[in-house]
């Protein structure tokens, strides 16, 4: 037996139909999928499926090797369920198009929600990232294994779960509400990546001059067929609640690199994409923050967003397979990374404006009420580029920084002179040797 979750009066759920981009200031909400009601939302649903880069399938052309149904709320899944032939439980029906429910399609089993095989892992990491790009943070995504690439893709999305998974679904929702309200002081790190130019123009291995370990090191991506050759620098500075700090601790590592690098003929070279088909990234860390999707939200409307106004269009290819929004990952030593972000090492005052906003927003971000990327058409901008149809929302989303968030002022200038780059229409060029902007050189 099974039932629709709108059905279930579930606290903190919002089961509206409307594409509304706002949330309730300071309340814990939950927007629960609402399925296509006519070809036209099948259409789009899959339409921003495709331009956040995750493959998606509802007819199906090939049979796939295995199928996962996932209930997903937020970042966690609360059941995951695996397709098989044997007469087992029968997980029940589709919803369909007029609101009842179809004939039963598979018969499904249970499996551990700590199941550790890489077919599972990544199913449910496609899943969580597919009701996020759709806006939603509760829903039930079907994922289908395939022997072709791409191995896995969205099959279909329902607000359906099965009566034995209801307790499980209430569950997490209270810990989710529970983790929403507890206070705390968040600790800023992060991994910022580079890359390494002859002034020939010919590109230069990182992994010659530095060592896979420690605060400077190399990117474990290597080159193909030749996995002991190694392009992208990284640096791994320690981290720090104070995000200025963060900042001297970055500009160290920058002083450590340039100490074992040591070459004037080098640029070094940041942004999202300088070196053809390695795209970098600056990825930040959080700790003693809760995860939740309204804070990955924030992230990505208050700091991707002007951030993608100064992005080079170089930077903008390496979408979408990196750099989507909501991307992140969780630690295995705690906390999470936020992984949206190009390399921000192009020039200090950007640095010290990323890193004052994610502390200005572990700190406020349930007073932001305002999402613009729940909108289908500024999620379309913002993948195709199209800085000037989303310049006039950087200016109103920095206003509510401005007024709803207390801590901005505790970093006014910092984030002053990183909006005054947005004004200006500053644009970097991933070209550019960031040694300049630091003022570091060969010792």
């Amino acid at each position: 037996m099974s039932k629709r979750i709108a059905n279930l009066n579930l606290p903190y759920l919002n089961t509206s139909s409307n594409d509304s981009d706002m949330y309730p200031a300071y309340q814990f909400e939950l927007r629960l999928y609402v399925p296509p009601k006519n070809d036209e939302d099948n259409a789009l649903q899959s339409a921003l499926l495709d331009v956040n880069g995750i493959p998606n399938q509802y007819q199906e052309i090939s049979r796939p090797r295995h199928v996962f149904r996932i209930g997903v709320s937020q970042f966690n899944c609360f059941f995951i369920w695996q397709a098989e032939q044997k007469n087992v439980t029968l997980f029940p029906m589709y919803p369909t198009m007029n609101g009842g429910v179809s004939r039963p399609k598979r018969r499904f089993k249970a499996i551990p929600l700590n199941s550790y095989g890489r077919d599972v892992r990544k199913s449910c990491q496609l899943a969580i990232r597919s009701l996020y790009a759709l806006g939603y943070d509760v829903g039930v995504v079907d994922i289908g294994v395939f022997p072709v690439k791409p191995r896995y893709r969205v099959l279909r999305l329902s607000d359906v779960i099965p009566n034995a998974v209801q307790r499980d679904l209430e569950n997490i929702i209270q810990k989710q509400y529970a983790e929403f309200n507890t206070a705390s002081n968040s600790v800023l790190g992060a991994d910022l990546e580079f890359v390494l130019r002859h002034k020939s123009g010919s590109f230069v291995l990182a992994s010659n001059y530095l060592s896979k370990l420690g605060k400077v090191g190399y990117d474990a991506i290597w080159l193909p067929k030749q996995k002991e050759k190694h392009p992208i620098a990284e640096l791994r500075p320690q981290p720090h609640s104070d995000p200025l700090m963060l900042f001297q601790n970055i500009y160290s590592c920058l002083q450590m690199a340039n100490h074992k690098i040591n070459r004037s003929d080098l640029s070094w070279l940041a942004g999202g994409h300088p070196l053809k088909g390695f795209p970098i990234g600056g990825h930040i860390h959080f700790s003693q923050i809760p995860l939740t999707s309204r804070f990955i939200r924030a992230l990505d409307n208050y700091l991707t967003l002007p951030l993608f106004l100064m992005e080079s269009p170089a930077s903008l290819t390496r979408r979408s397979k990196y750099g989507f929004l909501g991307d992140v990952r969780e630690q295995f030593h705690g906390g999470f990374e936020y992984r949206t972000p190009p390399s921000w090492l192009v020039r200090p005052r950007v640095a010290k404006g990323i890193l004052s906003l994610s502390k200005v927003l572990t700190l406020d971000y349930k007073n932001l009420i305002w999402m613009p990327t729940l909108n289908k058409d500024v999620q379309f901008s913002f993948y195709k580029g199209k800085k000037e149809e989303v310049y006039s929302i950087v200016e109103l989303i920095w206003n509510e920084l401005r007024q709803c968030c207390p801590s901005y002022a505790n970093y006014q200038k910092e984030l002053d002179q990183f909006y005054e780059l947005i004004e200006s229409g500053y644009e970097w060029n991933e070209f550019d040797d960031i040694r300049r902007w630091w003022q570091i050189g060969p010792s």
